[in-house]
């Protein structure tokens, strides 16, 4: 069967798409292969596809600029655990990268892409809401909406023995026929009210004091210069929490951000982080150093942030190891001497952009595993600080503050730094917030610190904080 062109025009009909997917299968009978298969798509919201698949594990990937995407169904599924967890997804996904194999190219298609994330260090996913997470789980989608600019596309994986059944194939073109006229139907209208909080257990704040007392007393003597520690708060609401009315919410609340969601058996870890981990595309990499934190206000707020010792002492702890982390394997590594601004809905940050050209192409996870966790997010020393947040934090941290993202065959990725996130299961949020202690912290500003920022997840469930 020949395989008809294909265009924006062409696939103006859900039966046209179906027609093409089938003729770039006909005849695939390429022995333990993976073939991934794209047609233009209509422009509709991201996360329309977990809409029109809502039992399935999925993603949703929306940085502030470039290529967003959606995904449905897992054609591969990786796991890792333990100390090695990055190493072994990374291995795993160059194994089966020889496979893979795309069918009638589109123009400006993205490559195939494994998305997922980790937890934060080894054990620290064994409980609700993260049991059915891991330590480390990264999907080939079956199927993928992608977005750029004006043009979107609908990529459709399958492993060569689906498309050579008569019953599977079959079953996977009228899937494919399904979500692209899904794709072009009006959004549903959303779900009405929001749901009624019905109970809440979160650390107390003399709790939170002590602890932050106690750091700064074991900082002071030298035993670390910083350590950042988390609290959780957990809502029960009178009925399941609606994820996409929460996704609708921070779409319009967090364009500064990368809004994500991963939903994996009965949980959903969603949120809308300022933090770039690291980008690789070639040899070319971007990170950034985040840290330190004050409410939105006027310009004088953002001076005084940018001339506060304890501020830019904080942030300038993450800047030199990150820095430190990435220079051994640059050959120019590149940043401002001073931090600039960076304005959210409700704070505003000490950032600092950092760039830098690899030696050698390293995968993108090898450049995950150097820097994580930074000490935006750990503290330094860092094996000593993540050995103190695993012991006194009364919860464990699961995927929050963890790297996120995607990359692709060729080790090019982007991975973001889980914050202002939460998990829902059912009718109950479990929302995170952290902040850095350092030698002048003040108890009572650092949980003032954390209640502003559990407020970009409280918003988007109409909650009040």
């Amino acid at each position: 069967m020949t395989i008809p062109a294909i265009s924006e025009t062409f696939a103006s009909k859900a039966s046209h798409v179906r027609d093409f997917v089938e003729a770039a299968f006909e005849g695939f009978r390429d022995h333990s292969a993976i073939a991934m298969v794209s047609v233009p798509a209509p422009l509709a919201a991201v996360e329309s596809l977990l809409e029109a698949v809502p039992n399935e594990d999925a993603v949703v990937w929306e940085p502030p600029e470039g290529t967003a995407f959606s995904a449905v169904g897992a054609v591969e599924t990786l796991r890792g655990e333990g100390l090695g967890r990055i190493a072994q997804i990374r291995d795993r996904a160059q194994a089966l990268a020889p496979k893979i194999r795309l069918l009638a190219e589109t123009e400006g298609v993205p490559p195939l892409r494994f998305f997922g994330g980790f937890s934060f260090q080894p054990g620290a996913a064994r409980f609700e809401p993260w049991t059915s997470f891991g330590e480390a789980r990264f999907v080939l989608p079956r199927f993928r909406y992608s977005r750029s600019g004006d043009r979107a596309w609908l990529s459709i994986t399958a492993r060569s023995e689906e498309i050579a059944s008569e019953g599977a194939r079959q079953h996977l073109l009228s899937a494919t026929e399904a979500l692209w006229s899904s794709l072009r139907a009006s959004p549903s209208a959303r779900r009405g009210a929001a749901p009624a909080v019905t109970g809440r257990e979160e650390t107390t704040e003399a709790e939170w004091h002590a602890l932050v007392r106690a750091i700064v007393e074991r900082i002071g003597r030298g035993e670390f210069e910083k350590i950042v520690i988390a609290r959780r708060s957990t809502l029960s609401f009178d009925r399941p929490i609606d994820v996409l009315d929460v996704l609708s919410e921070l779409s319009s609340s967090s364009k500064h951000c990368t809004r994500f969601a991963f939903r994996f058996g009965h949980g959903t870890f969603v949120g809308a982080t300022p933090e770039r981990l690291v980008r690789r595309a070639g040899l070319d990499i971007e990170t950034e150093a985040l840290a330190g934190t004050n409410r939105v206000g006027d310009a004088t707020r953002a001076a005084e942030m940018l001339e506060s010792p304890k501020e830019r002492e904080e942030h300038e702890i993450v800047v030199r190891e990150i820095v430190s982390a990435l220079s051994p394997v640059c050959a120019s590594l590149r940043h401002p001497a001073s931090p600039e601004v960076r304005v959210l809905r409700h704070l505003i940050h000490l950032t600092t952009p950092i760039r830098g050209r690899l030696t050698e192409p390293l995968h993108v996870l090898d450049l995950v595993e150097r820097l994580h966790p930074t000490p935006a997010v750990g503290g330094v020393p860092t094996r000593d600080a993540v050995r103190f947040i695993a012991g006194h934090e009364q919860m464990e941290r699961g995927w929050y503050a963890s790297p996120i993202g995607w990359f692709d065959a060729s080790g090019d990725g982007e991975f973001a730094v889980a914050l202002r996130s939460g998990a829902f299961v059912g009718s109950r949020a479990y929302l995170y917030a952290g902040g850095g202690i350092v030698r002048d912290s003040n108890p009572a500003s650092e949980y003032a610190e954390t209640r502003l920022k559990l407020q970009t997840l409280c918003a988007a469930l109409h909650v009040a904080q």
